[in-house]
């Protein structure tokens, strides 16, 4: 029963593709609350099965409630010493605490019973960056490039760890790796303005809030943001994912979201790669599929910083649209004004704009 509940939370992005996506939603929307709610009360199934107190730390760190998370990881591997899943997710709960210290000890114990997975020496590199030991931090990407090579962490984190130690030639050649020249110099410029206002300061490795600027949400990132979803699982091949991005980021919008549909509909969904289905549908000018996809990426992931850039951007697109009633308002063209008021109503039908500001 336990298999089937959780099977539900993780199939109820799917529903996106299916013909009746609002219907879908709200179904598999609730599917997902239902399962996450026995998970702790209803059934005395899942009450005894021993995978209940994982499946709720996982759930509570896709919401970023990382001190919980932590508890229910510790009672897991309590129950489960041997536990991968826990044993790997449990140090990123430390990271984004930032108790960097705490959290480089429990990603060593991870590699230690994961030895193939590599994410553990990610994060360590980024502990040591945040500790300011740059040599260890150095030593621990260059680790994961001889097993993982030309990662998108790897180059990042190297890149940091040469601007911290004032090597600029070096962070560019990193840099140039994973972004184009015109986000390096933006980057670049970004990182001596702020050092130059906080010289005795290191820059946030992860957010303070949601919005908020840091190392793993970069600006020059929008919309991806692919650093604050380490700990999350990734369930899709990468160059697949990659391929749909790149699609995306070559303004391919109609292509990007038959990719990113395609890796919806032929496996699990993941976050990453449902934040990009929903921006290609917002590029596309499919405003409404658009805010459904990022309405249940927040139902999941109510922090994450892509779907909520998107929801703010369609509203921005709503209100821009809803000025030209308002323009016609103030003219007295009071017909043309209804008549846009009415399309925008038949357009965005659960939109409450247009009634409070004109009182429709």
């Amino acid at each position: 029963m336990l298999k089937q509940k959780i099977q539900g939370a993780t199939d109820s992005i799917v529903s996106i593709t299916q013909k009746s996506p609002i219907k879908a939603l709200k179904k598999t929307i609730q599917a997902t609350k239902n399962s996450i709610v026995s998970i702790t009360q209803k059934s005395p199934i899942t009450r005894n099965d021993k995978d209940q107190d994982f499946q709720f730390a996982q759930n509570q760190f896709n919401r970023q409630d990382f001190a919980a998370a932590e508890f229910y990881l510790k009672k897991s591997l309590a129950n489960r010493p041997g536990d991968l899943r826990a044993l790997n997710l449990l140090p990123w709960t430390y990271f984004f605490q930032k108790r960097y210290d705490k959290a480089v000890i429990a990603f060593g114990q991870a590699h230690t019973f994961d030895k193939k997975n590599t994410t553990p020496l990610i994060g360590m590199g980024w502990c040591y960056f945040s500790l300011k030991q740059y040599e260890k931090a150095l030593e621990r990407f260059d680790r994961v490039e001889i097993l993982m090579p030309d990662t998108y962490e790897v180059h990042k984190g190297r890149a940091f760890v040469y601007l911290e130690q004032k090597r600029e030639d070096l962070a560019k050649q990193e840099l140039i790796q994973i972004f184009d020249d015109n986000k390096v110099e933006n980057i670049i410029t970004m990182w001596n303005q702020w050092l130059y206002e906080n010289p005795d300061a290191i820059w946030q490795i992860v957010p303070s809030a949601a919005e908020s600027t840091s190392i793993f949400t970069l600006p020059d990132e929008y919309p991806r943001y692919r650093s604050i979803l380490l700990g999350l699982p990734i369930k899709q091949e990468t160059s697949e994912l990659e391929t749909a991005w790149k699609a995306y980021h070559q303004r391919k919008y109609i292509k990007a979201i038959n990719l990113f549909e395609t890796l919806s509909i032929n496996k699990n969904p993941d976050l990453d790669s449902v934040n990009g289905l929903a921006w290609s549908l917002l590029k596309a000018k499919k405003v409404n599929q658009s805010e459904e996809v990022f309405k249940e990426i927040l139902e999941l992931y109510p922090k994450f910083i892509g779907a909520i850039k998107g929801i703010t951007k369609i509203r921005e697109i709503k209100k821009q649209q809803a000025s030209y009633a308002q323009y016609y308002l103030d003219l007295g063209k009071y017909g043309l004004a209804k008549e846009k008021l009415d399309e925008l109503l038949f357009k965005y039908k659960n939109w409450a704009h247009p009634y409070n500001q004109h009182g429709k």
